[in-house]
This record gives structure tokens, C-alpha cells and sequence, in this order.
């Protein structure tokens, strides 16, 4: 694609702007540092967080115990005997220490499934900031062609600026000759006055992107640089239906939503289990003493290893409910998943009837541009001799300002077109 060059200008903003940027740079500089990305990276690393504490979990649970009686009282038992036998019924030390482990064995899913769930949820988090990150790098994108374009039409606003003067001293020259009627003068000089007024708008116009595109990337740079992007390289455009297999295949907010309906459903299944009653095994080492200095004797050590069900009298009631809920949350992810690859469908088709019109747009402003600037180059010359009037020789002029900032607009349309097919392939 042949860009629109005005080379004297561009070389004087140039050497304004010693610094060359390019769309890549503003990608980057957005992916460091923009906020919604990094809310996106916190979701991530909670849901991170959850899945590895839900593997914990499986592991069972290890208990530490110290415990110190300051006062106390075990209850003598005396039985009537010759001698008379009595011993104590507290369990009680003054000193205690224990340990236990309840491994679990079998739980009816329960732990494996909020595993499960954890660690699908995790993936969404993951595939929510890919697509996050493909958003944000879209937005930087769209800003740097906007405040690119805005850019050179400050060159072409100057360069009719310099059209028109130069018109205006050729109106003087004619007048001063005899050769023209001092209305040329006065036309020449509201046309100079009409092109520094566009070029004030096209300045504005430069300030206003530039400040857009500096919030997108949070670097001041953008602000002052020279923007430069090549040209948008030549590429078969996908078939539609290559397209959404393609996009089917790789967009990573339709797998995030597939993801959290996945782990909805396990979630739902575990927290169904978790009412049933569970089988551990139970470990327990307790050392006591009424002295400290016997808690390391092993005659004041006592083991107990066994089997242990449980069950909570309202765990059933709660856990139906937490599957109701979950439920219901998954049937809703898993509509908005469907709703989403219709939108995906919609997306992929619109975008490639943008690159194929803005292709379109493109070429019949490049060839309107040549035909203005052959205009305007013969007009220039035929008022210049005589043969054409003061008002044809402005409406050429104007005529090839327009053709310059239409060509920039298709020229930016193009490449914002394939951007944005891109976004919705899932690159």
C-alpha cells in the first residue's frame, strides 16, 4: 500500500521530532503498564491462589496442640477394697502436648472435584487475561493510527497553507501587472485564511490523539515522537468460514467462558459430595505430664490410629443448596458462552467486510488523489498564464487538500480494519 508522502514537511517534523515511534512501541508500552491489565494478572494469580489451596486440601490436615493447666482437678475414684484401691478419672496434665493428622479417603468426590473446578477456574483466569492483553493491544493500536493520521494531516494542512501563499503571490504578481482584477487578491487571501484555520483544527486535532493515545500507553513520549508506521503488508484475506474455525479454535475469551462453565459443573458435583458422609484416617500422638521435664519421657506418651466417618447433621441441607446455586450460575456461564460465539460470528463477518470495503475505499483514493494533484499542478500553470480563473485555480486546490486527508483516512480505515480482524481471530 503506497502511503501519502509529503517529504519537505515530514523532513521539517522530523527535525522537530528527533524520536521515531511505531504501533509495536505502543503496544508494548501499553502491556507494561495498563491498568486493566493488571487487574486482569490479580485475577489471575487469586484464582491461582484457589486452585493451589484446594490441592492442599486433598493432603489432609495436620493439627499442633500445646497446652498448659495453670489449676486443675482430676476426680479421685475409691474402690471399696483391702487395701482400698483409688485412681483418677481426669485426662488432664498440667503440661500436654499433641499432634494429629486426619488423612482423608474417601469423600465422594467432594475435594478431588473443588480440585478440579479450582484449577479450571485458574485457566480462565488465564485465557481472561490473553484476551485482556489482545484488547489492550488493539486499543493501543487504534490510538497510534488515530494520532498518526491526526499527524499527517498537519503536513497536509501545511502544505496547502504553503499552496495558498504562494497563490496569493501569484494574484499580487497578476494584479501588479495588469493581468488579473484585484478580486483575485482579496479570494486569495480569505483562501490563505481558510487553510491556517484548518490547519489550527488540524493541529487541535493532533493534540487531542496524542493525549489519547499517551493515556493508552501511560508514556509522555507519545506526546512529542514522530509516528511512523510501514505500510500494512499484503495478505490473502481469510474465507469466512476459515475464519470462525479459526477463531473457534484460538479465541481465548471463548475458552475462559467454556472454562468457567467447566468449573461451575464440578464445583456443583463436589459441593453435592461434601453432604455425604466422608471416611479418614486418624492419627494422634499426645505427650503429657504434670512436670515439663517428663513431656519427653515415652511412659507419658499415648498413640491412637483409627478410622474416623463423619458427618454433619445439616451438611446434606447446605451443600443442595450450594449445588442449586452453582448450578444455576453454570446454566447462566453456559448461555453466555453460546451467546458469545454467536457475537464471535457476527464479529469475524463485520471485520471482513471492513478490510474488504476500507481495501476498496483505498484504491479509489489513491487514484483520486493522482487526478487531483495532476489538477491542481495544471491549474497552477494556467493561472499562472492566464487561462484560468483565480476561483478555479482555489476550488483545485482544495479539491486536492481533500483527496490527501480522504487517502490518510482510508490509508488509517485499512489498517484499523485488519487490526480489528485480528482481535476477532484471536492473534
Amino acid at each position: 500500500m503506497r502511503r501519502l508522502a509529503l517529504p519537505l514537511l515530514a523532513l521539517g517534523l522530523s527535525a522537530l521530532h528527533a524520536e521515531e515511534l511505531h504501533p509495536t512501541d505502543a503496544v508494548r508500552a501499553a502491556l507494561a503498564s495498563h491498568p486493566r491489565l493488571e487487574a486482569a494478572r490479580a485475577r489471575r494469580e487469586s484464582a491461582s491462589a484457589q486452585a493451589r489451596q484446594a490441592q492442599w486440601d486433598q493432603l489432609g490436615r495436620l493439627d499442633l496442640g500445646l497446652q498448659w493447666n495453670p489449676s486443675y482437678q482430676n476426680r479421685e475414684v475409691t474402690l471399696p477394697s483391702v487395701p482400698p484401691t483409688s485412681f483418677s478419672l481426669g485426662p488432664y496434665a498440667r503440661h500436654q502436648i499433641e499432634a494429629s493428622l486426619t488423612q482423608p479417603l474417601w469423600t465422594w468426590g467432594a475435594l478431588t472435584g473443588r480440585s478440579q473446578a479450582a484449577s479450571f477456574r485458574e485457566e480462565a483466569g488465564l485465557q481472561a487475561e490473553s484476551r485482556e492483553a489482545q484488547m489492550v493491544a488493539f486499543e493501543a493500536t487504534r490510538a497510534f493510527l488515530f494520532a498518526r493520521q491526526a499527524q499527517e494531516s498537519v503536513l497536509v494542512a501545511e502544505q496547502s497553507v504553503a499552496q495558498q501563499q504562494a497563490f496569493l503571490l501569484t494574484a499580487r504578481a497578476r494584479v501588479a501587472e495588469g493581468a488579473a482584477p484585484r478580486l483575485d487578491v482579496l479570494k486569495a487571501e480569505l483562501s490563505l485564511s481558510e487553510a491556517e484555520s484548518k490547519r489550527i483544527t488540524a493541529r487541535n486535532e493532533e493534540r487531542s490523539t496524542r493525549e489519547e493515545l499517551v493515556t493508552v500507553t501511560g508514556q509522555a513520549r507519545f506526546r512529542s515522537a514522530t509516528l511512523r508506521s510501514g505500510d500494512t503488508p499484503l495478505q490473502d484475506l481469510p474465507s469466512e468460514d476459515a475464519a470462525l474455525t479459526r477463531a473457534l479454535s484460538q479465541r481465548a475469551d471463548l475458552k475462559g467462558a467454556a472454562r468457567l462453565a467447566q468449573a461451575l459443573r464440578t464445583g456443583a458435583a463436589a459441593e453435592r459430595a461434601a453432604g455425604l458422609p466422608s471416611l479418614s484416617l486418624r492419627t494422634v500422638l499426645s505427650q503429657s505430664s504434670d512436670a515439663a521435664s517428663g513431656l519427653h519421657q515415652s511412659a507419658n506418651r499415648t498413640y491412637a490410629l483409627g478410622l474416623a466417618v463423619q458427618w454433619e447433621a445439616f451438611a446434606s441441607k447446605r451443600s443442595q443448596l450450594r449445588f442449586a446455586d452453582l448450578s444455576a450460575q453454570a446454566r447462566t456461564q453456559e448461555a453466555q458462552t453460546r451467546n458469545l460465539e454467536d457475537q464471535l460470528k457476527l464479529e469475524i463477518r463485520t471485520a471482513r467486510w471492513k478490510v474488504e470495503n476500507a481495501r476498496a475505499q483505498e484504491g479509489v483514493a489513491q487514484r483520486a488523489l493522482a487526478q487531483a494533484e495532476e489538477q491542481a499542478r495544471v491549474s497552477r500553470v494556467a493561472y499562472q498564464e492566464g487561462i484560468r480563473t483565480a476561483v478555479e485555480r482555489q476550488l483545485d486546490e482544495v479539491a486536492l487538500s481533500g483527496a490527501q486527508d480522504r487517502l490518510l483516512q482510508a490509508q488509517t480505515d485499512l489498517e484499523l480494519a485488519w487490526a480489528a480482524l485480528r482481535l476477532a481471530l484471536g492473534d
